[in-house]
């Protein structure tokens, strides 16, 4: 930013820079004017980042959890996490009966690696669980990324087996995800060195999606299956103006 005070025939020109003096020139002096202007575009030209920015990037949470799925997501498509009715959200047969608010948001969060101890979604009775996510938004879902617990328990396993339905009115029962016959059903055998896994839908199955409807299953019946996270890729079509959007903290 430039600031000139005028003084009779000798202006005072201020140069700014993030609300900092970082120059001063005195009187019609176009060589240092031009030097001072240079001086000032190449430091106004350096990205500065906003506060949050720079606290992600201390901490490296936020960027490294981008940074570890950046290659998942196609030129023109974006993260639909975002755009997550909670309110109407649910999953089934998981350790807690709170999961809706308490486990349901980390689950989706994407600001953030999870922390070293959480565990994420831990299925309870067996090894199958059902996720239900409405969307705020008509979208088109390209692929859905899941990253499994790191947890050193032996009972804990990865989901391996997942069916996807679209636009649900809610959950269904385990029975009738069984039997039933989905968009996309497929093992999950291709999990990466950072624990993410991709699930590429068949995308012309894929529009117009008001929900989706995720059935996870383990290799072992008898042991508990666990996610940390779980992205949705694709495209942000017509609002549905239902719910009220919720930052994911």
């Amino acid at each position: 930013m430039l600031c000139c005070f005028s003084n009779l025939a000798r202006p005072t020109f201020v140069y700014f820079h993030n609300k900092t003096e970082v120059d001063r020139t005195v009187g019609a002096n176009p060589q240092a004017l031009n030097t001072a202007l240079a001086t000032l575009s190449t430091k106004s030209s350096s990205p500065v980042a906003s506060s949050s920015e720079a606290a992600d990037a201390g901490s490296g949470s936020g960027s490294e959890l981008l940074k570890q799925i950046e290659n998942y997501i196609p030129k023109g498509y974006e993260l639909l996490n975002d755009s997550i009715t909670f309110n109407d959200a649910e999953a089934l047969n998981i350790t807690q009966s709170d999961a809706h608010e308490n486990q349901l948001k980390p689950l989706f969060n994407t600001a953030r690696l999870p922390a070293a101890k959480e565990t994420g979604l831990v299925s309870d009775a067996d090894s199958q669980m059902i996720i239900y996510i409405p969307l705020t938004n008509k979208s088109k879902v390209y692929s859905i990324l899941l990253r499994k617990s790191a947890s050193s328990d032996e009972d804990v396993q990865p989901p391996n087996k997942i069916k996807v339905w679209a636009n649900t009115t809610g959950t269904i029962s385990f029975d009738d995800a069984a039997q039933t016959s989905s968009l996309h059903d497929g093992d999950i055998d291709n999990y990466d060195a950072n624990g993410w896994a991709e699930i590429k839908l068949r995308y012309v199955r894929f529009q117009n999606v008001t929900s989706l409807l995720v059935f996870l299953d383990g290799d072992d019946e008898d042991e508990s299956t666990a996610l940390q996270r779980l992205v949705i890729i694709g495209n942000k079509g017509e609002s549905r103006d239902r719910g009220k959007l919720e930052k994911i903290e």
